[in-house]
């Protein structure tokens, strides 16, 4: 009897933890296909004036709105402007001052994704 119990919980776990997992593959990192993140606008375009660049592989960006978010994390920092390559998974930082790795990662892990290599 305890074993039927047992195996019906467990059961039911796969399958909560199955829906929940299509539902976040449908569904993209935005946890809503509908939803539109706004991009943060960059007020200096002027390549010129950015004197550092750093190429950033990142993991975990599938769909646009994982892209958006991780160049909004870079925009809103002053001196900063970044361009995410969604299909390449990489992110070209242009920096007035530059950062080291380690802040490029923390940026990166707070949008909720993981560097795997900084050039």
């Amino acid at each position: 009897m305890i074993a039927a119990i047992m195996f019906i919980i467990l059961i039911l776990l796969v399958v909560v933890s199955i829906k929940s997992y299509t539902k976040k593959l449908t569904s993209g990192c935005s946890g809503n296909e509908n939803e539109t993140i706004q991009r943060i606008k960059v007020k200096d375009r002027n390549k010129d004036n950015y004197k550092y660049e750093r190429l950033v592989k990142i993991k975990g960006m599938s769909y646009r709105n994982c892209a958006i978010r991780i160049e909004n994390a870079f925009n809103e920092l002053d001196g900063i402007w970044a361009k995410v390559n969604l299909s390449k998974n990489t992110a070209d930082v242009l920096m007035k001052e530059e950062l080291d790795e380690i802040a490029i990662e923390n940026i990166v892990s707070q949008a909720g994704y993981i560097v795997s290599e900084i050039i």
